[in-house]
């Protein structure tokens, strides 16, 4: 065990010669040198963990080296919260600028994650906080052009004071924690930018509080082996997802309604001719009050695919189904179709006793 101490501490050494001056190795190497002296410990590191961690920050030395902490100007900022279904974002805009974002960010957690938070003690605050924040970050991080970035900081703002400590002084309280401290402080360095956590009180973070509690996108949730059954029964196989999230999402490019971690757009009624012309089969599930209003969009920007709907007959939108383009339709039961997993509780749907699902083409 000496001779493994002795080799961690030669590695840590190394990283601090490599790079004086520079602010992340020294945390990272400082706080990992004394914790191992208390090697065994209940809750400390172990060897691995702190070899784990110095060879992370060995490999990507040189994205780090060249870069300034001294107070580099600041390219954004964003206030973050994460809540029991996910995390939310949004950008605080300087009076007289331009939005760098096309609007606040979303992020649901998966199944997994549900899971987690429902059974899983581990999966507290703080965690979901540094997740929400390591998220942001990449989103960020791929959304604005890199010019814009280079050489500046992205400033996140979190109403978590236990995140604000850990992530500034790299203190580990749980593995997870440090791993998506420094996934943030790696997207960062990706596109030659800094990242600077700040924190503030609750009630000056209300509106991303709101953003990591918006639930599903819609009301009711189609499996997706009840969606492949619909597919093979019109013989059709679509390609974008027009109204989802990262959690339910049926195709692999689709529209969210906030930005998130993958959707390739955002908001699909403001982006329907870009949808025609990229996507030549849809997936078309809109939230059941939006339901005439999507089918004034499929028609003014002629949108092909698959279009779901309730069996409302009386509703006034049902005789302009007359106007779209049908070829074939397949019948969803309501014993194959669920709940949004993340509605509150309290939140009642009509009485949906099957739904269309509709063949469309131009």
């Amino acid at each position: 065990m000496v001779r493994r101490s002795v080799a961690t501490q030669k590695i840590a050494g190394r990283l601090l010669a490599m790079a004086p001056g520079m602010r992340l190795a020294p945390l990272f190497a400082r706080t990992y040198y004394n914790l191992v002296q208390d090697e065994g410990k209940p809750g400390k590191p172990d060897i691995e963990e702190f070899i784990t961690a110095m060879s992370w920050l060995e490999e990507n030395i040189e994205r780090f080296r060249s870069r300034s902490f001294d107070s580099p100007e600041t390219a954004i900022t964003l206030m973050g919260d994460a809540s029991e279904i996910g995390g939310g974002a949004h950008e605080l805009v300087p009076p007289g600028k331009e939005p760098k974002l096309d609007g606040p960010i979303v992020i649901s957690f998966d199944e997994e994650q549900m899971k987690r938070m429902k059974s899983d003690k581990t999966f507290h605050s703080e965690l979901r906080e540094a997740w929400c924040m390591s998220q942001t970050v990449e989103i960020v991080c791929k959304k604005i052009p890199a010019k814009l970035l280079d050489g500046k900081s992205i400033t996140y703002i979190t109403d978590a004071q236990s995140l604000f400590h850990d992530a500034n002084s790299m203190s580990p309280h749980g593995r997870e924690v440090l791993e998506h401290v420094r996934k943030a402080h790696l997207a960062a360095a990706t596109v030659n930018c800094t990242l600077n956590i700040q924190w503030r009180p609750r009630d000056q973070n209300e509106e991303a509080d709101f953003l990591s509690k918006v639930t599903d996108t819609g009301d009711l949730h189609i499996p997706l082996s009840e969606a492949e059954r619909v597919w093979s029964e019109l013989n059709l196989r679509p390609t974008f997802d027009c109204f989802a999230a990262a959690h339910n999402k049926k195709c692999e490019s689709y529209a969210a309604r906030y930005l998130d971690s993958s959707s390739a757009i955002v908001d699909a009624l403001a982006h329907g001719k870009y949808i025609a012309e990229q996507h030549k089969c849809c997936w078309i599930f809109p939230p059941l009050h939006m339901t005439e209003h999507a089918m004034e969009w499929i028609t003014r920007n002629k949108i092909s695919g698959i279009f779901i709907y309730p069996a409302a007959f009386k509703a006034s939108w049902w005789p302009k189904l007359r106007t779209l383009p049908v070829s074939d339709t397949a019948v969803i039961s309501a014993e194959r179709v669920t709940r949004g997993p993340r509605l509150p509780k309290g939140y009642s749907l009509p009485n949906v006793k099957e739904l269309y699902a509709s063949a469309i083409q131009w």
